[in-house]
């Protein structure tokens, strides 16, 4: 999310972790699922503290300076990497290319009725949610040309 200031803010979800390790901070969980902000390089919570990384549950470690980079490269339109720990029971992050493009193929006008499954945490059965087309985004601003923020449903 942009504000008018050209201040850049990101929202985080992690699993519910939060230790010190050598030092090194290491938050997660909704409770510590405050907005960063990308300020020179370097992400900081609101109340000015910097951030030094983020554990993924001993898979990997994504530094605040890759979010903060990505953010960037995102604002500028150029082409990031996004670091993905699928874990069980999530709901969809990254959705395939195929669906995005077979999606961009559809004419979508306010009114078109649209339907997703969803499935619970356990997957013991899939819900259905429905919704209708409300409002189509014009393609002007700094989206123009991207399949991202075209539909309010």
């Amino acid at each position: 999310m942009r504000k008018s200031a050209d201040e850049m803010f990101i929202g985080v979800r992690r699993a519910p972790i939060s230790s010190n390790v050598g030092g090194t901070s290491f938050y997660g969980g909704d409770e510590y699922c405050s907005y960063y902000q990308s300020n020179g390089g370097v992400a900081k919570e609101d109340d000015g503290s910097a951030k030094k990384g983020f554990r993924r549950t001993g898979k990997g470690k994504l530094t605040a300076e890759a979010v903060s980079e990505a953010i960037n490269r995102a604002a500028q339109g150029l082409p990031f990497e996004v670091v993905y720990y699928p874990t069980a029971g999530w709901s969809d992050f990254v959705v395939k290319a195929e669906d995005v493009e077979a999606s961009m193929a559809i004419f979508w006008t306010p009114g078109t009725r649209v339907k997703m499954a969803m499935e619970t945490e356990d997957s013991s059965r899939i819900t259905w949610f429905q919704g209708i087309v409300f409002y189509t985004y014009q393609e002007t601003g700094p989206w123009r040309g991207s399949p991202w923020k075209q539909l309010q449903v």
